[in-house]
């Protein structure tokens, strides 16, 4: 009988593991979009000071600002062209 309790035990707690896991399967993708939300704000804000930089006439300062953005947000168009656009003065 108590080889039988043990198998329930462990059974459970396979059970418990797979529900879990499925539940961050479910929620990776909610996860992955908070985090590309937080790093596109991020990126903004670099890209942002960039910007304002290079309108001061600080190239290289509006370069490292821009890579920055760049690195966070690698498929903002607006980023690239920027530190296109930066890299050509």
């Amino acid at each position: 009988m108590s080889k039988r309790v043990g198998y329930r035990s462990h059974r459970n707690k396979s059970w418990h593991l797979w529900k879990v896991l499925f539940h961050l399967v479910l929620l990776f993708p909610f996860l992955q979009r908070f985090a590309t939300a937080q790093e596109n704000a991020r990126a903004q804000q670099h890209a942002n000071r960039g910007f304002q930089l290079a309108q001061d006439g600080d190239f290289k300062g509006a370069e490292n600002e821009l890579r920055r953005a760049v690195d966070l947000a690698p498929s903002e168009p607006q980023f690239l062209a920027g530190l296109g656009g930066v890299l050509g003065m």
